[in-house]
């Protein structure tokens, strides 16, 4: 039986089947509402090249810009580590105090305090450890409504048209695959404002 998973849903099963009009204790719909709500996050995951839900990063990056860095993944919830070191070694002699930077969370700018030593130029010298993404309580309304409205389609073309679907799952004698062409448009309009920014380039580190 499919559950939601809770990496990539933007929306719990209790929302989805209130959207859907299902009775809070009807169960036999559950695993095909599940695999709706996974099939619709990792939809918006790749529309919007981002992944939503909060995570840890280890990330990599150049150092390009002297008082600044853009990592790829927002909005930021927090910075662990911060490291800056031409041999890559990334002891805690080369982390940047917490006090010598802020942070822009909503556009993943991490910015050094006025005084603060400049970054190195270098390859692959900055290591940055941080948490990025919304929190499952607290989805923005619209990837919610996004998500509801993906979610309302495949379950009306499953039972309305026998098709439609989550790369394919079986429910008694009915199967259901979801496809990016058959999401709505309503879906992809909301979704371009999450779409992600031009982020400085990470490092691939051995």
């Amino acid at each position: 039986m499919a559950t939601v998973d809770a990496d990539v849903a933007l929306t719990t099963l209790a929302e989805a089947k209130s959207f859907l009009k299902i009775a809070s204790g009807v169960s036999s719909e559950d695993s095909i509402v599940s695999e709706l709500i996974n099939a619709a996050g990792e939809f918006a995951n790749r529309y919007t090249s981002r992944h939503l839900i909060k995570k840890t990063y280890t990330e990599f990056y150049d150092g390009v810009a002297p008082h600044s860095l853009i990592v790829r993944n927002y909005p930021v919830v927090s910075v662990a580590h911060l490291y800056d070191d031409l041999t890559q070694v990334f002891g805690s002699d080369t982390e940047i105090a917490a006090s010598d930077f802020a942070i822009d969370k909503d556009s993943g700018i991490i910015r050094l305090a006025y005084g603060a030593v400049p970054l190195s130029t270098g390859r692959g010298n900055i290591k940055v450890v941080y948490d990025a993404g919304y929190d499952a309580s607290a989805i923005p309304a619209g990837l919610k409504e996004a998500a509801h409205i993906s979610i309302g389609s495949w379950y009306k073309n499953f039972y309305e048209f026998q098709r439609g679907g989550v790369q394919t799952s079986t429910q008694g004698d009915r199967t259901v695959q979801t496809r990016d062409e058959d999401v709505p448009k309503a879906v992809k309009t909301i979704l371009d404002t999450y779409k992600a920014i031009g982020q400085t380039t990470s490092f691939s580190h051995d």
